[in-house]
């Protein structure tokens, strides 16, 4: 953003969009990354939101075979709730999921299994902890602090 701002862009900018597969320190990393550009180009106001993310799993009934990335369904779900959590203490404006079921045309060995839907249908964990964080996202909740402990659970308030 900041070599955009230099040639005219802050002046048409009014949305930033990342696409940051991560969550935790690294999420963290970015965001105060970006904020500090922001403000460095003099443009606070300018809304930043998630616009595409995404933890795969392995469905056997892809046909993929199972690589380093895959995560197991239940820390999809829970990477799913950091994320929003990370959103909602950033002050982002949404986040969007890259797949929302197994079952998309591309036969792309993560995107494929990047969704919150089996290929057979049934949901994933990770769908019910979306819907969960979604309606959560849009009722405007606030983060009043953030610790981290000793033992390295960070907890938000």
């Amino acid at each position: 953003m900041a070599g955009r701002a230099r040639r005219g862009a802050d002046k048409v900018l009014d949305l930033v969009l990342v696409h940051p597969y991560a969550v935790d320190e690294p999420l963290d990393s970015q965001l105060w990354a970006l904020a500090d550009v922001c403000n460095r180009c003099g443009r606070p106001d300018v809304a930043v939101a998630i616009n595409e993310t995404g933890f795969p799993t392995w469905d056997p009934g892809t046909g993929i075979a199972i690589n380093p990335w895959f995560v197991s369904e239940k820390d999809q779900a829970i990477m799913v709730v950091k994320l929003h959590l990370q959103a909602i203490a950033h002050k982002l404006s949404f986040v969007t999921y890259l797949n929302w079921n197994d079952f998309a045309p591309e036969p792309s060995d993560q995107a494929k299994n990047m969704g919150l839907v089996r290929l057979d249908g049934s949901p994933k964990p990770a769908l019910h902890a979306y819907k969960f964080m979604t309606k959560t996202l849009g009722q405007k909740p606030r983060i009043l602090s953030r610790s981290d402990h000793p033992n390295g659970t960070r907890v938000y308030q």
